[in-house]
């Protein structure tokens, strides 16, 4: 058990991607760091914005713009059961969205 519990400090279990996009209002290119995988005992404010509907919304470090990111997400709960939820991508699921 020592083991799994030292494994699982040094090797974080969250994930997220850096993506290149462009402000759809003022034309600027930036990058955005979007989450995929989440564990909310590591990260609780990610579970935090996953729960408000916010983890995928990036804003435009130029104008402020807000906008969500279509991308799936999967947040993974250890305790006190292992649960999980996951969202898939608007675009390839029309966003059905699944507890397991």
């Amino acid at each position: 058990m020592a083991r799994a519990q030292a494994w699982r400090e040094a090797m974080p279990i969250s994930y997220a991607q850096e993506v290149s996009l462009t402000c759809p209002r003022c034309r600027t290119a930036f990058t955005a760091r979007v989450w995929l995988v989440v564990d909310a005992g590591e990260r609780p404010d990610l579970l935090e914005r996953a729960r408000e509907g916010r983890l995928h919304t990036v804003t435009c470090p130029h104008c402020g713009h807000e906008r969500e990111v279509d991308a799936p997400v999967l947040v993974f709960r250890p305790h006190p059961l292992p649960f999980s939820f996951w969202e898939r991508g608007r675009g390839c699921c029309r966003g059905r969205r699944g507890w397991g």
